[in-house]
């Protein structure tokens, strides 16, 4: 566009491309059944995840558990990281919380009464949410 030519003009407020904008997406809760409903693209895809996530749930934690036993930090990370994106995906802020900051506590974790206590925590906040899960599937 040079600089003799004139600019377009502005589009009203809520125009896109010369057609109406699509109205803002409705606020989700927090609560599960509110989420699957929301976001589930179809085709039971979050039945699926949320059943998928619920089977793998206690191998999580055991593979969690078992690493640190064998200080082994590494195995730690890669297991707590997989349980909290999942969670987070999920909305289970709670638990999700408690993996981060297990994760960022891998590195400095002291003695086993340090491990064993964040590690409580998590499976608190495990079973909590899977309780949350389990009662928002049979509404």
């Amino acid at each position: 566009m040079g600089t003799d030519e004139p600019l377009p003009a502005a589009e009203p407020v809520g125009i896109v491309g010369g057609r109406p904008a699509p109205a803002p997406a409705a606020a989700v809760t927090t609560e599960p059944q509110d989420r699957f409903d929301a976001f589930d693209p179809g085709d039971g895809a979050m039945d699926r995840f949320v059943a998928d996530y619920l089977d793998l749930l206690d191998g999580r934690l055991d593979a969690i558990g078992r690493c640190m036993i064998d200080s082994d930090i590494e195995g730690a990370r890669v297991a707590v990281l997989s349980l909290e994106s999942s969670s987070k995906m999920l909305g289970a802020t709670v638990l999700a919380g408690r993996l981060t900051e297990l994760r960022s506590q891998l590195d400095h974790l002291g003695p086993t009464p340090q491990r064993n206590a964040l590690l409580a925590l998590v499976e608190v906040a495990a079973e909590a949410f899977r309780r949350r899960l389990q009662s928002a599937a049979h509404r």
